[in-house]
C-alpha cells in the first residue's frame, strides 16, 4: 500500500513538473515569421488644356489577402473649384493575382480591374482618370 501511495505521490510531482515546463516553453517567443501585407498607391490626375496635372495621390495598407477601405481626394480643377472624389476600395487575392473593384461613393460607378503586383492599372472613375498599384510588402516580425 505504501508502494501505491509513494508511486502515485511521485508520478504527480512528475507530472506538475511537465506541465510547468511546458507552459513555460509556450510562453517563449519562437521564431518570427515575416508580415504580409498589400500596400495599395493610387493617384488622380486633371487634364487642363493640353498638359495633365497631378490632382491626388494616397497609400492604403491592406492585409495579405486584400481588404477594403475608403477614401477621398480633394482635387482642385483647372477652373479653380475643388471637386471630391470619394472611393470605396475593395482588394481580394485571386489566383494569378488581385481584382480590383472601385467604386465611387456619389455616383455609384464601379471599375473592377485584375491585376498582378506592381503592375499598374489606369481607368476613369467619374471623369477623373485614376492609376493604382498594387504592391506586396514583407516587414520583419517584430
Amino acid at each position: 500500500m505504501l508502494r501505491i501511495i509513494t508511486t502515485f505521490f511521485l508520478l504527480s510531482i512528475l507530472g506538475i513538473a511537465l506541465s510547468g515546463v511546458a507552459a513555460f516553453g509556450a510562453s517563449a517567443p519562437g521564431p518570427g515569421r515575416p508580415v504580409r501585407w498589400l500596400s495599395v498607391d493610387s493617384a488622380a490626375s486633371l487634364g487642363c488644356g493640353s498638359s495633365v496635372e497631378p490632382a491626388g495621390q494616397s497609400r492604403l495598407a491592406l492585409g495579405p489577402a486584400g481588404g477594403t477601405a475608403r477614401m477621398e481626394f480633394a482635387l482642385l480643377g483647372c477652373d479653380g473649384k475643388e471637386r471630391q472624389l470619394g472611393m470605396d476600395v475593395f482588394v481580394v487575392r485571386t489566383g494569378g493575382g488581385f481584382e480590383l473593384t472601385v467604386r465611387d461613393h456619389d455616383s455609384g460607378e464601379t471599375v473592377v480591374r485584375r491585376l498582378r503586383s506592381a503592375h499598374p492599372a489606369d481607368f476613369v472613375l467619374s471623369g477623373v482618370p485614376v492609376r493604382f498599384t498594387l504592391a506586396e510588402q514583407t516587414d520583419p516580425a517584430s
